[in-house]
């Protein structure tokens, strides 16, 4: 990197006082604070929350004390940034020897400092010097022998850090409001099903359409204990819905391409087949038959280990007929006459029906799992063939709105995760506070 004009470059360890290990267990009765690697918020470059002990219980790496000012650079896997600074406020004295304490000395800012530390430019110089498989780690020797460009008044050091942290307290905020983003599209996906699935979505719909939102077919009993439909609706059970329910292969399967091509859990996405990762199974004639999946088929999550995805159905496109589907998978076919399959794709995304799933799957081994018989028992809000119809319309319109602010949000997380390695370059190539130089 060339440096401006009247700019240095100097080791670590010339700009930062030595820091000696001390040993706490010497004062046995003395309550220390103590930071270690779970302590700092990498995010925030903060320290979070830290440990306490007396000195006769010291952790064996307990030995490096710090101090108001103090830069904390973890020498475990420093690709992960695991570097605070230690506030002024700070009542921790003792950090883990798994972290180089960068105690700036009289020429040197300790802001300036830790952001240097944080750059790509000292995490790549680093990181190849690591040593060790499975944690890998360099030392303090090779955190200390690095060159920092230095410029030539703590007043210009200053100011950088100061712009420095205020770019980076915008971008935290930035970054929090943009995670709130997904919690609040989620929730939107939950009422917008919660809605279609109760009536609301539809109810201006069914005013101008009474007389053609009539329902034959099976129902159940209406004094269950679910919320109360409109008049022209039904609760009806799904087995009453489906021309069968069948579970997959236990073939095993590769990723040769030999074969049939065999859909998966890994395939299941948010309420539709996914392509990748695909593999395959050489299934004998009449099993494939059996399994061969048709358009408006429903795949469901029948046994995992997260009672979440337990359940979890996706739609079968045109893309994936003549698939074959694997053995923690449950086909269900709808009766058309009945029920359209993409009614009953959002239907058991719904919250009132994943609530009957996981009451049914929880399990104390680890491992939920939801039968076919179990399947066939769940119980669907029913409306008209012609309401599901515009139901479907409506639901895929709203989630695909979803869809695109979530793409949009993703492409901004990835902007603004971009937008401090590229101050940071500027900041060490004296661009920064440029126009208070010249």
């Amino acid at each position: 990197m060339s440096l401006p004009r009247g700019w240095r470059s100097a080791q670590l360890k010339v700009l930062c006082i030595p820091v000696p290990n001390t040993d706490p267990t010497r004062k046995p009765r003395k309550r220390f604070e103590y930071v270690d690697i779970g302590s700092i918020d990498n995010v925030r470059g903060r320290v979070g929350q830290t440990k306490r002990f007396l000195g006769r219980d010291a952790p064996t790496r307990a030995r490096r004390p710090i101090q108001g000012g103090d830069v904390l650079f973890s020498n475990v896997r420093t690709y992960l940034r695991n570097v605070a600074r230690v506030s002024e406020e700070a009542t921790a004295r003792l950090c883990s020897t798994g972290f180089t304490v960068l105690r700036p000395n009289g020429s040197l800012n300790s802001a300036y400092l830790y952001h240097y530390v944080r750059s790509d430019d000292f995490i790549a110089s680093v990181t190849p010097k690591q040593t060790g498989t499975h944690y890998p780690a360099t030392s303090d020797r090779i955190v200390l022998d690095q060159s920092i460009p230095v410029p030539p008044s703590t007043k210009e050091q200053e100011v950088i850090g100061k712009r420095l942290d205020h770019i980076a307290a915008r971008l935290d905020s930035s970054r929090h409001r943009l995670d709130s983003v997904q919690t609040i599209l989620r929730r939107f996906r939950v009422s917008v099903l919660a809605a279609a699935c109760a009536g609301r979505l539809t109810l201006h719909w069914r005013s101008r359409n009474r007389s053609r939102s009539v329902l034959e077919g099976p129902q159940i009993d209406q004094q269950i204990d679910m919320p109360e439909l409109p008049a022209s609706w039904r609760y009806v059970r799904l087995g009453a819905l489906a021309l069968g329910l069948k579970y997959g292969t236990a073939k095993r399967c590769t990723h040769d391409g030999a074969g049939h091509p065999v859909l998966r859990i890994p395939n299941i996405g948010e309420g539709e087949l996914l392509s990748t990762g695909m593999k395959y199974g050489d299934l004998p004639e009449r099993e494939y038959r059996k399994l061969t999946l048709e358009m408006g088929d429903l795949l469901l999550i029948r046994s995992n280990g997260s009672v979440s995805l337990v359940g979890k159905a996706a739609l079968v496109s045109r893309e994936f007929r003549g698939f074959a589907y694997a053995g923690y998978l449950i086909r269900v076919r709808p009766d058309k006459k009945q029920i359209l399959p993409e009614y009953l794709n959002y239907a058991l995304a719904s919250s009132a029906i994943r609530l009957q799933i996981e009451m049914q799957a929880r399990s104390t081994s680890g491992v939920h799992n939801i039968n076919s018989e179990e399947v066939r028992n769940l119980v669907v809000p029913l409306p008209p063939l012609e309401e599901q119809s515009e139901i479907a319309e409506r639901v895929a319109v709203m989630l695909q709105q979803a869809k695109g602010i979530e793409q949009r949000y993703q492409r901004a997380k990835k902007l603004v995760s971009k937008l401090m390695p590229s101050v940071l370059e500027k900041a060490y190539r004296g661009e920064l506070i440029i126009e208070k130089r010249t």
